[in-house]
């Protein structure tokens, strides 16, 4: 029912996702979240292509929180209503596999083809 957007902002890492052709081809990626002086919330996502040698790239984009839902919706620049996004992130590049497999539980009962869901290359390393 509430989100602390608070304990929410910082860098997270892109463990896994049901990939679309924005992100296909894509390693090393993360969203990295900060309150802008409007009140929304910026979002950068960083990435390599193809493989960890290749230079970091970002995208930006923003999303805001919508009125009485205590942080809990938010409504972003792109988005889909339909079960064909879905991301799994992180605070580290690496998750491990008991909470991975418990999360894809919890996304099947909420209608996720989890079948689609891949993971995303990230280096051995915690460090971005």
């Amino acid at each position: 029912p509430h989100v602390d957007l608070q304990r929410y902002l910082g860098t997270w890492y892109v463990i896994a996702n049901i990939p679309y052709w924005l992100e296909k081809g894509k390693v090393a990626t993360a969203d990295v979240y900060s309150m802008r002086d409007d009140g929304k919330m910026g979002n950068v996502f960083q990435f390599r292509r193809g493989n960890f040698q290749a230079p970091q790239k970002e995208w930006k984009g923003y999303a805001w929180v919508v009125d009485n839902t205590g942080n809990a919706e938010w409504r972003a620049v792109i988005g889909h209503p339909s079960r064909d996004l879905f991301w799994i992130l992180s605070r580290t590049r690496q998750l491990d596999p008991a909470i991975y497999q418990g999360i894809l539980q919890r996304a099947a009962v909420q209608g996720y083809d989890v079948s689609r869901v891949a993971l995303v290359p990230q280096p051995e390393s915690t460090a971005p």
